[in-house]
């Protein structure tokens, strides 16, 4: 059951009781990433969008950015710092996701966690792993944000 302190944070940022108790209920890391897998997606049908959580939440569709930010959103009403990262591609579209520290050491947890559906997932353990690369900077932002 979502917390009433978090949903009335998230009414506060702006977002409708529905859409807060919505996000409040998004209680883990994987709650969020089950939940953007069911948002259909945004294929911009009148031109280029970038809605912010509530519209996307009231269209109830989203694009890559639109998902980041619903998903960087809910992470922060857990107790996250609310990051996205955007990764840019060559002769792709770039990717935008919402990053955070799960429990385990670095590259552990937070690699199984991570979700980068358009990366070879394989490979990712054949090389040094994303969370060695983002974690010390999402670990460095949120010390930043703390003090």
């Amino acid at each position: 059951m979502p917390s009433p302190a978090r949903i009335r944070l998230a009414q506060r940022r702006g977002l409708t009781l529905r859409q807060a108790k919505q996000l409040a209920g998004l209680t883990t890391p994987q709650k969020v990433q089950d939940f953007l897998a069911k948002l259909p997606q945004n294929f911009e049908p009148d031109g280029d969008t970038a809605r912010s959580v509530q519209a996307a939440l009231t269209a109830n569709c989203a694009h890559c950015i639109e998902g980041a930010m619903i998903a960087a959103f809910a992470l922060w009403l857990q107790g996250h710092p609310p990051l996205l990262i955007d990764l840019s591609a060559h002769q792709d579209m770039d990717h935008v996701i919402a990053p955070f520290q799960g429990q385990g050491p670095v590259g552990g947890d937070f690699q199984n966690e991570l979700r980068l559906p358009a990366l070879a997932r394989p490979n990712l353990s054949e090389r040094p792993g994303v969370g060695d690369v983002l974690l010390p900077r999402v670990r460095q932002r949120a010390a930043e944000d703390a003090a």
